[in-house]
């Protein structure tokens, strides 16, 4: 009956915070397509643009622990026993800390990332949060050797295979945010002066200079992507 609850309560928190940043989304515009469960957790699938405002990717991002918060307080309204309440609170807390974590994909890595982006370059971001993310990862490895408990060593394995698959995309993720500015009529009110596309930044328009003269943003990343499809 413990295990049932357990896996009962772990099911409706991740359910409900997957809910929060799927609807957010939504209503922010992106395009929605599920939400899946792994042994791992939860991965809400809907698709949004990299150069969608910093300030509604963060509303997407807080909705999820917003909504587990919402969903345990619903719980725990119920009438319960002693153990089951410690059970229920023990697996939210948990689960929220874990969740948070600056480790990237994980909403505090994410939230990481959007920190660097506010203030930083799209592509240099990332790699920042990458590398700070491997570091963080040890975390559990050094758990692991300290305690000798296996599901530590699953955690340090599961998120480091994550994050490399997720760095080998790298190079997609950064064609996509320089191809979304290129193919839409996004209207930023600030502007900053650049010499290379790894310089852009989220929200912000580009002057780009090179070879001794400046190149309005469209203009540059035409001839971008007319290189890469001569190549």
């Amino acid at each position: 009956m413990g295990d049932f609850l357990s896996f009962l309560y772990l099911f409706f928190l991740l359910f409900i915070h997957e809910v929060g940043h799927f609807l957010t989304a939504g209503l922010f515009g992106c395009m929605l397509y599920q939400i899946c469960f792994y042994p791992f957790g939860g991965v809400s699938k809907f698709q949004m643009d990299f150069n969608l405002s910093i300030k509604k990717e963060l509303c997407i991002l807080l909705a999820g622990p917003c909504f587990q918060m919402m969903g345990y307080l619903i719980l725990q309204s119920f009438p319960m026993t002693d153990s089951h309440f410690l059970l229920l609170k023990s697996i939210h807390y948990s689960l929220l800390c874990f969740n948070l974590l600056p480790i990237y994909p994980l909403d505090g890595g994410r939230l990481f990332l959007l920190f660097f982006q506010s203030f930083h370059s799209f592509y240099h971001s990332f790699c920042i949060v990458f590398y700070a993310s491997f570091l963080f990862n040890f975390f559990f490895f050094a758990v692991f050797l300290f305690t000798k408990q296996l599901n530590y060593l699953f955690i340090f394995l599961m998120l480091f295979y994550i994050l490399f698959k997720e760095r080998e995309k790298l190079g997609f993720y950064f064609d996509k945010f320089l191809l979304e500015r290129y193919l839409k009529n996004y209207q930023f009110s600030k502007g900053i002066i650049v010499q290379s596309t790894k310089q852009f930044r989220r929200n912000r328009r580009h002057l780009i200079y090179q070879n001794k003269r400046y190149y309005e943003e469209r203009e540059f990343l035409r001839n971008y992507f007319e290189k890469i499809e001569g190549e």
